[in-house]
């Protein structure tokens, strides 16, 4: 699903949010503003695999997410 995402899911919303200039509808062509962001996502962290020592993530993965989960903030 992935391609599919990318190429045409994150295209239509890109087209709703900046318009479409050479639609023949002219609710069509401003758009409707906003922002858009399109993330791909890594392996899931699973706890129960964290507190058993199984499967582990990478520190920097897993530094990433103990920071959101503190903050609700996304760590560059």
């Amino acid at each position: 699903m992935e391609d599919y995402a990318n190429t045409i899911t994150a295209e239509r919303v890109r087209r709703v949010i900046k318009g479409v200039p050479n639609s023949r509808k002219e609710h069509l062509k401003a758009g409707l503003g906003g922002s858009f962001s399109y993330f791909q996502l890594g392996s899931a962290i699973e706890m129960e695999e964290i507190l058993t020592g199984n499967n582990l993530p990478e520190w920097s993965e897993f530094a990433r997410y103990l920071f959101y989960t503190a903050t609700g903030e996304q760590w560059d």
